[in-house]
């Protein structure tokens, strides 16, 4: 994915890095994401059912970074 969207890449990297460093409860309270995407022609895609609803957490974001991916 780096050769094909550095910023998307770096922006996950990020996420992981976040994940690993923080406790969960302050990764929560940090990150406002959810389960959606934007294509590179600007259209929102929900990575899962629901997606719009879902929001990343510590539990939950190998599975958001994954689906990115």
């Amino acid at each position: 994915m780096e050769e094909f969207d550095t910023y998307s890449h770096q922006c996950l990297k990020d996420l992981k890095k976040n994940a690993e460093k923080y406790k969960p409860e302050e990764f929560n309270a940090a990150i406002e994401e959810s389960f959606v995407t934007f294509l590179s022609n600007g259209t929102l895609v929900e990575l899962c059912p629901d997606g719009k609803e879902k929001a990343v957490t510590h539990e939950n974001y190998q599975e958001f970074i994954d689906l990115v991916v």
